[in-house]
C-alpha cells in the first residue's frame, strides 16, 4: 500500500506520480489541514448522524499526507477510481468518497491572489489603477487565455457543449496570470459553444478589474478594448481588406511573445493529466478542480504563499 513516507523516500519517482515534490506536497497538506478539520467535525456532528462522535469505521489511510497523495496521484494520472483503489488497499466506492471529500476541501483552501479581498470589493468599487494595486499587488499586468477540454458526449445538452471550432464536445477553461507567470484568477466548467470574450464578460475578476488595467489577450477577446482601452489585442485582417503591413505583422510577433507566456502557463497545468486527457467527471465539479490545479501550480512554481 503506498504512504506518504513510503512514496517520499523517493523523490524523483513522487514527483512523477503526484506533480509535486515532498516538500511541496507537506505544504499543500499543511495548507488544507485546518479546512478538512472543520469539514470532519461539520461531517461527524451532523444531527442526522446516528453514531457518536468518535464511533464508526476509521479512515483506512491515517494522516492527511497519506489522504492528499491519493487526491494528487489522481489528477496527475487521472487512473480510474478501481486502479487508485488498488495502490492504496481500498475499494472503489472508498476511494471515491475519498477524493470526493478532498475536492471539496482543496476548492475552499485553494486561494488564488484574485480572490483575496473579497469583503472588501463588496463594500467599495475599485475604480484607478492605484487603489486596485493596494488590494492586488500581484495583478500589475495580465495576460488572459482560454483553453478548452475534451469531455464524454453529454447524455443531455450537447448542443451546448459542442464546438464548432475543435469539432467535439468540449468544455472551456479561462486562464489569467500575471506579469511573472502567477495564475491569479480562473474560470473552468464553461460550455464549449460559449465565445471566449463571453466567459471573460461573466467572469468574476471583470467585475474588480479598474478601466486602465493593462492585459494581453487574442482575437476571441475582440470588443473587450471598448471597457478596457489598454487591453493588447493582435491586428487581424479584415475581410476583403488589404494585408496587414510588415509594421503591424512586427508588432503582432512582439505581442505574441507575451502571450507565450499564458500558454506555458496552460501546458503546466495539462501536466496532470485530469486536465489533458478526457474529462469524465462530473461537469459541475470541473471548475474546482481547475481551481485546485492552477493553486498546485502556483506553490510549485513559487508563487502560493
Amino acid at each position: 500500500m503506498l504512504t506518504f513516507l513510503k512514496l517520499s523516500k523517493k523523490p524523483y519517482l513522487f514527483k512523477q506520480m503526484t506533480g509535486v515534490g515532498p516538500e511541496q506536497c507537506e505544504r499543500i497538506v499543511e495548507t488544507l489541514h485546518p479546512f478538512w478539520d472543520e469539514a470532519e467535525r461539520r461531517r461527524l456532528s451532523r444531527p442526522d448522524r446516528q453514531r457518536a462522535i468518535g464511533a464508526g469505521a476509521k479512515y483506512h489511510l491515517q494522516t492527511l499526507a497519506d489522504k492528499v497523495i491519493v487526491l494528487l496521484i489522481y489528477y496527475r494520472t487521472y487512473i480510474s477510481m478501481d486502479f487508485l483503489g488498488l495502490l492504496f488497499d481500498l475499494d472503489k466506492s472508498s476511494i471515491s468518497r475519498l477524493v470526493g471529500r478532498l475536492e471539496g476541501v482543496m476548492k475552499k483552501a485553494a486561494i488564488l491572489p484574485g480572490d483575496k479581498p473579497k469583503k472588501q470589493l463588496r463594500r467599495k468599487k475599485i475604480s484607478t489603477m492605484e487603489e486596485f494595486l493596494k488590494e492586488y499587488p500581484e495583478m500589475k499586468e495580465l495576460i488572459i487565455d482560454v483553453t478548452e477540454h475534451s469531455i464524454e458526449r453529454p447524455k443531455r445538452g450537447q448542443k451546448k457543449y459542442y464546438s464548432g471550432k475543435k469539432k467535439g464536445h468540449k468544455i472551456k477553461s479561462q486562464i489569467v496570470i500575471n506579469d511573472k507567470g502567477a495564475i491569479v484568477d480562473v474560470e473552468g466548467g464553461k460550455p464549449g459553444s460559449r465565445h471566449d470574450k463571453r466567459i471573460f464578460d461573466e467572469s468574476r475578476i471583470k467585475t474588480v478589474l479598474p478601466k486602465d488595467m493593462k492585459m494581453w489577450a487574442d482575437l476571441g477577446y475582440q470588443g473587450t478594448q471598448e471597457e478596457f482601452p489598454n487591453v493588447e489585442l493582435p491586428y487581424k485582417k479584415k475581410k476583403g481588406g488589404p494585408i496587414l503591413n510588415k509594421i503591424q505583422k512586427r508588432i503582432n510577433r512582439a505581442k505574441a511573445r507575451v502571450r507565450v507566456f499564458v500558454e506555458h502557463v496552460i501546458g503546466r497545468l495539462k501536466t496532470f493529466h485530469i486536465l489533458s486527457d478526457r474529462y469524465r467527471g462530473e461537469l459541475k465539479k470541473h471548475e474546482g478542480i481547475v481551481r485546485a490545479i492552477a493553486y498546485i501550480t502556483n506553490l510549485k512554481y513559487g508563487f502560493a504563499n
